[in-house]
């Protein structure tokens, strides 16, 4: 990507995907038109579809239904293939992970390509001084560095969060069903109990009922 096409950069959104479900070959195409911007910013820069193979058996994206790949395959190979340049894949993962969790995966999608258009657009309005060319790379390199620690850090911080979130969810799930259970096993106890109660009362009564029947005999005589 040439400087002189940061002001024109874009990237499609979620209703600009293919609709249709997409062979291996088509997927390629697509991803190869729409990410050509980034073409010879890095050496694996083409999109492959071994790369494509290697981030389903990574659990990047899921395995694709019938050989096809959908809209949120082809979203996520948008997001993986353009964070490559400057992350990790386990820093990926992470991402995606938290972007699945927060928010609904289209608006998450739709909010990466605004962001990512917005800093790179931005750049275009910078006033190029002359002179200080050596400077201004300096500079942009700094703030790459920076803003990739930031971003590993915030990432890291709010995927922990999340999965303590999930554990103690998972900890009160596994919880009431116990409790469930003792108080089901304690009201049948309790029905035993009374049921045990029954016949003793039954024959009190019956006892008693013959007792008033000998002294209405009593009477009569």
């Amino acid at each position: 990507m040439d400087t002189a096409s940061f002001a024109s950069f874009r990237l499609p959104r979620w209703n600009e995907l293919p609709e249709i479900d997409l062979y291996m070959d088509q997927v390629v195409s697509f991803l190869q038109m729409k990410l050509s911007a980034f073409d010879g910013i890095a050496s694996d820069s083409p999109v492959t579809a071994t790369m494509i193979n290697n981030y389903v058996k990574q659990d990047l994206i899921d395995p694709p239904v019938n050989k096809k790949y959908s809209r949120s395959h082809i979203a996520k190979l948008m997001i993986i293939f353009i964070l490559k340049k400057v992350m990790s894949i386990p820093e990926i993962s992470d991402t995606l992970y938290c972007i699945n969790n927060i928010v609904n995966f289209e608006e998450g999608y739709n909010t990466f390509c605004e962001k990512c258009e917005k800093s790179v657009t931005s750049l275009s309005e910078r006033k190029q001084d002359t002179g200080r060319e050596a400077e201004r790379i300096i500079g942009c390199a700094v703030d790459a560095l920076s803003h990739k620690l930031y971003a590993v850090g915030c990432t890291k911080e709010i995927k922990d969060a999340l999965e303590k979130a999930e554990l103690e969810n998972s900890a009160r799930m596994k919880k009431k069903p116990e409790k469930e259970a003792k108080a089901q096993e304690k009201q049948e106890k309790q029905d035993k109990t009374e049921k045990a109660k029954e016949p003793e009362v039954t024959e009190k009564v019956s006892c008693r009922d013959e007792g008033n029947a000998d002294l209405s005999g009593a009477d009569k005589e």
